[in-house]
């Protein structure tokens, strides 16, 4: 069943204001996301061309795609 406008309405009055993209995933390891999308995305985006491992974590983390990366593994 699809909703009707009322419940749109109220959907979106009582939702949150930021995007759910924002928050973390609990648990969520760097194991868990395609690197390969993301660097294709990158490139697709012309966000950079610099691609290499370190430029890569720095990218992840200032466009919100990690929160935190733990090098000592």
């Amino acid at each position: 069943m699809l909703a009707n406008k009322e419940e749109i309405s109220r959907l979106y009055r009582e939702g949150s204001t930021e995007s759910q993209d924002i928050y973390p995933v609990d648990n969520a390891t760097l194991d868990d996301l395609d690197f390969k999308k993301i660097k294709d995305y990158f490139v697709e985006s012309n966000l950079t061309d610099q691609l290499d491992d370190k430029h890569f974590y720095d990218i992840l983390k200032k466009e919100n795609f990690v929160t935190e990366i733990d090098n000592t593994s």
